[in-house]
């Protein structure tokens, strides 16, 4: 009996610990399109307006000036722009347009959410027979009520997907844009880091911050 506790026990360990690893906030780049007319003679913007079109301001406020610091560390100024736009999500289009002309940024960073999924994973299930001693029991151990059977766990998790675009403020037109996946993120201020390093990482790919090429990113 004393085995058989200790391998439930092993069983659950196991369980939680496929459960910790799912719950990870995992950034992937699902998809993304980089406007061809900058491929061959890339446009370097000296100043972009970070716009974060989200509901929840100290999320928004955040990500804003995290971008403002990684784009700052690449050779590009930037300012956020809640220091302009109270709220980006009432008239986006024409408010973020004034505010830029404002400003004399000459391109737009802007980021919001998609959609959000929920998703339910499983841990299976597991049967270990309990074995006894001489023939009968080994051809059916059943029989003696020496099996046990662990029920499958079930975890629910959350996957969002957010999309980025760099505008050409100037032409109003795309210049690159990437839609990211994010995992369960259970830490707001490690998944704002990571998502504005992966956009930063794939700007630099693309050519589209000053000083990079392809090599220097994904």
């Amino acid at each position: 009996m004393r085995e058989m506790k200790s391998h439930r026990l092993l069983i659950v360990i196991a369980a939680g610990l496929l459960i910790a690893a799912s719950g990870c906030a995992a950034k992937r780049i699902v998809s993304q399109w980089s406007n061809p007319d900058y491929a061959n003679a890339p446009r370097v913007f000296k100043k972009i307006m970070v716009v974060g079109a989200l509901e929840l301001d100290a999320i928004r406020r955040n990500l804003e000036d995290r971008f403002v610091a990684e784009l700052g560390a690449a050779g590009v100024e930037a300012l956020p722009s809640y220091r302009l736009v109270a709220d980006p999500g009432k008239d986006l289009e024409g408010i973020v347009k004034t505010a830029v002309q404002g400003a004399g940024a000459d391109a737009v960073l802007i980021t919001r959410l998609i959609r959000v999924e929920q998703r339910t994973d499983a841990s299976p299930g597991y049967y270990q027979p309990y074995f006894g001693f001489g023939f009968y029991r080994w051809y059916h151990p059943g029989w003696y009520g020496g099996d046990y059977y662990t029920a499958p766990n079930f975890y629910q998790y959350p996957v969002y997907y957010s999309e980025t675009t760099l505008f050409n403020a100037a032409k109003n037109e795309i210049v690159w844009t990437g839609t990211i996946r994010t995992i369960d993120p259970e830490n707001a201020h490690q998944a704002i880091v990571d998502y504005v390093a992966t956009v930063v990482s794939a700007l630099k790919n693309n050519r589209l911050l000053p000083g990079t090429s392809p090599q220097d990113g994904l």
